[in-house]
């Protein structure tokens, strides 16, 4: 089950509030072999053989839903599970559904009986926990943690499978921070990406742009050098970005969020 994007969260007493975890979400089947599938089909079982131990702990003819996780699996930590080893000892399942028990189907169970058939677990194991009502105080916690942000689901919802309802919703705790713009890449004589400057990391981020094309008018008294692939441009321009993460890839999951003039004067713009 697939989850809509929400900006802000909320108070409401029949929602139910857990962490976003910063991991690889999969399905486990409880059979004879245990099969960890992720979204993309592939049995994470095999590189994470340590975790089909899960099958101490339930009956067979049970399938869960979770995520795989490093560590917390806290905002920042994506990067250490890709680089994960299988005698990693800081690797955990994170549980937080049932959608089959003993072979009986619960997608048609509410969520909150669903939860029912959870109980805690040692490591490398863990039951996400959750809380009822206060999402508010719950994203601040979050947040604070360095989560990734918070999910938000209806304590009534069965489970559609495969499907992105309003019924589970995701508020994720970006960080927002303004770079310096250095270069323009184009393709067809259209803005395809940017090049912007960390002057506290002293790095540059290469990131996608997929907004109005009026950009280029907008740059036009900055340009230093241009040719039909880039554009070189004067730093003398920011841009706001919000992203969850800077890893040695680059920033996960950046939004433009708007440009102004760099500090110390507008240097033309209005």
């Amino acid at each position: 089950m697939l989850l809509e994007e929400r900006e802000a969260p909320f108070d409401d007493g029949s929602w139910l509030f857990e962490y976003k975890w910063d991991g690889f979400r999969c399905l486990v089947f409880i059979e004879k072999e245990v099969k960890l599938i992720s979204r993309n089909g592939k049995n994470l079982a095999l590189s994470f053989p340590q975790l089909t131990e899960v099958k101490t702990f339930f009956p067979q003819d049970t399938v869960l839903d979770g995520e795989i996780i490093w560590g917390e699996g806290k905002k920042g930590s994506f990067s250490k599970l890709l680089g994960f080893s299988k005698k990693e000892e800081n690797i955990f399942l994170v549980i937080f559904d049932v959608l089959r028990f003993s072979g009986k189907s619960l997608l048609a169970t509410p969520l909150l009986e669903r939860k029912s058939f959870l109980k805690d677990l040692p490591p490398p194991f863990k039951i996400a926990p959750y809380v009822l009502e206060k999402g508010i105080d719950f994203f601040n916690k979050a947040a604070l943690e360095n989560y990734e942000g918070i999910v938000a689901k209806k304590i009534s919802s069965f489970y559609y499978p495969g499907k992105r309802t309003a019924l589970w919703l995701k508020i994720k705790n970006y960080t927002k921070e303004n770079f310096l713009l250095t270069k323009v890449f184009l393709k067809q004589g259209k803005v395809e990406s940017l090049m912007v400057f960390d002057q506290k990391a002293n790095k540059s981020y290469k990131i996608p742009f997929w907004g109005q094309n009026d950009l280029l008018n907008l740059l036009t008294p900055i340009v230093k050098e241009k040719n039909p692939r880039e554009i070189i441009l004067y730093p003398l321009l920011e841009v706001s970005i919000q992203y969850l993460e800077k890893t040695p890839g680059g920033l996960r999951h950046p939004k433009i969020v708007g440009f102004s003039p760099a500090k110390g004067g507008n240097h033309g713009f209005k």
